[in-house]
């Protein structure tokens, strides 16, 4: 989508506040790298977060006011001098829209010889193929005036070593849990205590991922919560690689966990059992292990650490994503 087909409409981000006055500073000093890489967890606000950049770069008073006429357009989808690309995966085509929307001669502010700069949005960069990134790395190497890219990604590892070696890389933190709970949380007063219950148990289950709270919480999915613990433990407790391989497929598919949901959901289970042991020291080890929320020895539970670990290092040595085959044979050693 780009701006021309859709417009942002109107947008509200949880948690970020750094990262907005960060960017807010470099705009008022006219000082905007021209390649910056907003680097986070998947689903953790990443696209809202862009969303209001775009309004503070072009808000006439750098606050997304939502009434100048600046905020509009991009509500409305009419800014020129604002490109939104968000695909599922970004194609040559889409490098030479980007050409094609910089050919075009910028404006100038009102009253002013100054340009308004130009902005190009990019959603999980990762997904473009080579040949893209390529198109887009010679954009970099040979600038236009006052142009700038805004690129959100949860995989750095998979974008070319040359389009990093150019962008300002900013790591960036998705809410925590209470800035969470404020944004989300209905304005009906009576469904305060009942909400706050089922916002917890959502965002447990969620692994904090504010996607998955967002979604859980839409659907009501108190039962889909469970079931999604109770196969987390399953795959946990068995080392048969068809069984593995179901309970990874029922998570994925069934409940629309991403595979790297699907390894924070295990490594929150193995965090928690371990937390168990390190806070009751006086407990005996077999005692320790019944109170944890899996039952499971001390020394698989430190294998079992170290093989998530191993999985992601693999995958990002080797440059592959994570996929259900690799957890599944992983898992299915033990």
């Amino acid at each position: 989508m780009t701006v021309e087909d859709q417009g942002l409409g109107q947008v509200g981000v949880a948690g970020f506040s750094e990262t907005l006055d960060r960017y807010g500073k470099l705009l008022r000093e006219s000082s905007l790298p021209q390649v910056i890489l907003f680097e986070g967890q998947a689903s953790s606000g990443k696209r809202a977060l862009l969303k209001k950049l775009a309004y503070l770069s072009f808000c006439e008073s750098h606050s997304h006011c939502g009434t100048c006429a600046s905020c509009l357009d991009i509500a409305g989808g009419t800014h020129t001098e604002m490109l939104w690309l968000d695909q599922p995966k970004y194609k040559v085509d889409d490098a030479s829209r980007i050409q094609k929307h910089l050919s075009v001669k910028p404006q100038k502010k009102l009253g002013s010889e100054e340009v308004v700069p130009r902005i190009i949005f990019l959603v999980d960069i990762d997904l473009a193929n080579p040949q893209f990134l390529n198109q887009l790395l010679k954009t970099f190497e040979e600038p236009f005036e006052n142009c700038h890219f805004m690129a959100t990604t949860s995989k750095s590892g998979q974008l070319l070593p040359t389009i990093l070696s150019r962008a300002v890389r900013w790591k960036v933190n998705g809410p925590n849990q209470e800035e969470l709970r404020a944004f989300l949380k209905p304005s009906a007063t009576d469904e305060g205590e009942d909400w706050n219950s089922l916002f917890d148990k959502a965002y447990h289950r969620a692994l904090g991922v504010p996607g998955l709270v967002v979604r859980y919480l839409k659907d009501d999915a108190t039962e889909s919560l469970s079931e999604v613990e109770s196969l987390l433990r399953d795959l946990l407790m068995t080392n048969s690689f068809p069984k593995v391989l179901d309970s990874c497929e029922a998570l994925v598919k069934t409940h629309k966990l991403n595979v790297d949901d699907l390894l924070r959901g295990l490594t929150l289970l193995l965090n928690e059992a371990c937390r168990e042991i390190l806070n009751v020291p006086s407990r005996t080890r077999g005692e320790t292990e019944k109170a944890m929320p899996i039952a499971i020895s001390h020394r698989r539970l430190q294998r079992w650490r170290k093989r998530l670990a191993e999985i992601r290092q693999r995958a990002m040595r080797e440059k592959i994503p994570l996929n259900l085959q690799m957890i599944a044979e992983s898992f299915a050693l033990d």
